[in-house]
């Protein structure tokens, strides 16, 4: 029996490796040299973003006391990487796109999508500075701006060795996880106090977002291309859930069943899922789990099984009164309610929910993009921004069941996964708001996207 696909012209025979009859190429494809100073600048690229997530807390209490206005009413604050990708490396990042077009390059795909994203965001974002809306600019540099890296790293996508750089950030999570992991355990041990050092000491939510990339990278490498890596998943795993935040735990049990999901989805054409592999992973994760569950029970005088039973199922309030949610629901039923007074168009960006006394109002999150999305740009600016994300998740789907090339299946598979995974958890947390997420979910885009453009005319090799 042959499986073959006319489109690609290649087919799988049983019991032999994929064979490959290459179409007609340009000619200049034949001699396609390797971008390796691409990949080493996005592998740079990733590790600011990695450090970043893991010393979120310490620069989340270092950065507002050294602001200064002109930083504060300007895209231009001091996070690391809002400075350097909206200066230097934006400068970077056009010479890469205009600069490092070759004649093998296909035409980008999805340009018009992120084009509709920028007319909702921008053209709402201004709407909203008319209202005179509080926060319109803190939701244009959150929700739009880090878009703007996603065309030059589309274009570093088309001619870099993903599973290389993919390899590369896996590695240098492995750190970050062992000290998110540590600082979760020092918590509890400390009997789940503050921390020491203006929040040095602290665990990071953003780096357990962070990592999940790097864990479902290396969860997807050990599925699809039988490199177990057990033990690096593990410490990935610890890091992701030592300080036990309820978002983040809920998040990473989505992505394994995401991944899980798409590697049996995606990877059966080729038949190159190693579902043994998944299912070592996955016993070695429950066993190590439970007895690192155990260890965190039991540190601190039981400040980690405290921490769960009244932090997470609020076990100390009344049954009838208990909300798992953190009263998340009510809050998106204020927004619902603001939303329902210009059902078309919204309230603009920075439309914000404020709860509490009328002597002392506070301005709380909304813990929800899509709710908020609808609230401030309407029922039109939401059915925008669906239809371009929904096209580009079908595209980008279909591409990577059709991906040929083992070492390019997985690196696609798993930043297709956790890109899923981020809109997901976007839906119950601010997740989109941290500058280091926004940031890796538009080079996820842009990659994924720079490969389905190049899929076509790709060379089945390096």
């Amino acid at each position: 029996m042959t499986r073959a696909n006319a489109s690609y012209g290649y087919s799988l025979h049983p019991g032999y490796a994929t064979t490959y009859a290459a179409p007609a190429l340009p000619a200049q494809s034949a001699a396609k040299p390797l971008n390796k100073i691409g990949e080493w600048y996005l592998t740079l690229c990733l590790l600011m973003l990695l450090i970043e997530g893991v010393f979120n807390e310490w620069l989340n209490t270092m950065i507002p006391q050294r602001s200064i206005i002109i930083f504060r009413l300007t895209p231009w604050n001091l996070w690391p990487s809002v400075m350097y990708f909206y200066s230097i490396g934006f400068a970077i990042g056009l010479w890469i796109f205009f600069s490092w077009r070759k004649p093998w390059h296909a035409q980008t795909k999805g340009i018009f999508l992120l084009m509709a994203m920028w007319f909702v965001y921008f053209g709402w974002g201004l709407y909203g500075w008319t209202q005179r809306n509080v926060g319109w600019l803190a939701d244009v540099r959150s929700y739009i701006l880090p878009s703007v890296i996603a065309p030059w790293v589309a274009t570093l996508g088309k001619d870099i060795r993903l599973d290389v750089v993919a390899r590369r950030f896996v590695t240098m999570a492995i750190p970050g996880a062992v000290l998110n992991a540590m600082l979760g355990i020092s918590f509890f041990a400390r009997g789940g106090g503050i921390g020491i050092g203006y929040g040095v000491l602290e665990p990071s939510w953003q780096a357990e977002y962070t990592l999940l990339l790097a864990y479902v990278l290396a969860f997807a490498r050990s599925i699809a291309s039988g490199k177990r890596a057990t033990i690096t998943l593990l410490i990935l795993a610890a890091g992701i859930t030592a300080p036990l935040h309820k978002p983040a735990l809920a998040t990473f049990f989505f992505a394994n069943l995401a991944l899980l999901w798409y590697s049996v989805q995606l990877g059966r054409r080729w038949k190159t899922i190693r579902i043994g592999n998944a299912v070592i992973v996955l016993v070695a994760l429950m066993f190590g789990g439970l007895v690192f569950g155990g260890v965190m029970m039991s540190i601190g005088g039981g400040a980690g099984k405290e921490f769960i039973l009244n932090r997470i199922f609020k076990y100390h309030v009344r049954a009838h009164k208990r909300d798992v949610a953190g009263g998340r629901g009510h809050l998106w039923a204020a927004a619902i309610h603001d939303w329902a007074e210009s059902p078309l168009i919204g309230q603009g960006l920075g439309g914000r929910i404020v709860v509490g006394a009328q002597g002392a109002p506070r301005i709380v999150p909304l813990h929800n993009l899509y709710i908020q999305t609808l609230a401030q740009t309407g029922l039109l600016g939401l059915s925008i921004v669906i239809v371009a994300v929904v096209t580009w998740y079908i595209r980008a789907r279909r591409a990577i069941r059709d991906e040929y090339d083992e070492r390019l299946f997985w690196p696609r598979l798993g930043m297709f996964t956790w890109v899923v995974t981020m809109l997901f958890a976007s839906g119950y947390g601010g997740v989109l708001g941290a500058s280091c997420i926004a940031f890796l979910l538009w080079i996820c885009v842009g990659l994924e996207t720079g490969a389905h453009s190049q899929q076509e005319f790709r060379q089945p090799a390096y």
